[in-house]
């Protein structure tokens, strides 16, 4: 038998030793795992066959249904827009919150937008905000209406409906007042601590900061006053007792809100 390259000790036995027990095959016998190499074999083959069964029924197109819509087109959207937009028309020689009832009652009852109630209360208060009353910001009607006891049906009569409407418009009223009076107080008593400071603190522009935003946090307070995270946490410590109330209640990426 020939030897193993690299030299004569590596041999893998020597030549005077090699077995004499060694028969040749014959070359019609499979060995002795032969039936169960064929097994493994078909085995195998009917694997790939359900795995190509499989594969088709993914490749194959999928059968002709009704396209999937978001909105229904025999709905009438724009019909009842024009409706909502005449109903607007015919309340303009009505008191300012009539008007804005009206036009959330006919939002309510003829639903232009298929999905999109609660902008209804927003569009309505637009009545108030073209009329003055509420010129620089757009009331949350719906806040009023959330808080209070009425409940909108259209089984409802006209007036039922009208006089609830205008009760949630009062009581988003009076909540927005009681928040500004909070907002106005917070103020006044976080300005006491900006008193006998230097011309270049920083102080009463965090005040502004917190007034401007619902919430303040020191990575906030650091891009828009433009000092480091360090000076931000000494004014929080200035500003004592009238610091606004800490929302998070954690000892990180904490922050503070007035209401």
């Amino acid at each position: 038998m020939p030897r193993l390259a690299g030299g004569d000790d590596d041999a893998l036995w020597p030549e005077d030793d090699e077995p004499d027990n060694l028969e040749p095959l014959d070359p019609g016998d499979d060995g002795p795992s032969g039936d169960d190499d064929g097994g493994d074999l078909a085995t195998v083959d009917a694997l790939l066959a359900r795995t190509s069964r499989l594969l088709g029924a993914f490749e194959s197109p999928l059968p002709e249904t009704a396209p999937f819509r978001l909105h229904d087109p025999e709905y009438g959207a724009s019909a009842r827009l024009d409706a909502w937009l005449g109903a607007l028309k015919a309340a303009e020689d009505a008191p300012t919150v009539l008007a804005t009832a009206i036009a959330l009652d006919a939002w309510l009852m003829l639903e232009p937008a298929e999905r999109g109630g609660e902008a209804g209360f927003a569009l309505a208060a637009t009545v108030l905000r073209q009329r003055g009353v509420a010129a620089h910001h757009l009331p949350a009607l719906g806040l009023g209406y959330r808080k209070g006891r009425f409940r909108w049906s259209p089984h409802q009569g006209q007036e039922v409906r009208m006089a609830g409407l205008i009760e949630a418009i009062h009581d988003s009223a009076r909540l927005a007042d009681n928040d500004l009076k909070r907002l106005m107080l917070a103020h006044a008593v976080m300005l006491r601590c900006c008193e006998g400071r230097r011309g270049n603190s920083r102080l009463k522009e965090l005040v502004d900061l917190f007034m401007a935003s619902p919430f303040v946090t020191v990575q906030m307070a650091t891009e828009k006053l433009r000092v480091t995270p360090q000076a931000v946490e000494v004014m929080l410590k200035e500003l004592g007792p009238s610091l606004p109330r800490e929302l998070t209640g954690r000892k990180r990426y904490r922050a503070w809100g007035v209401l």
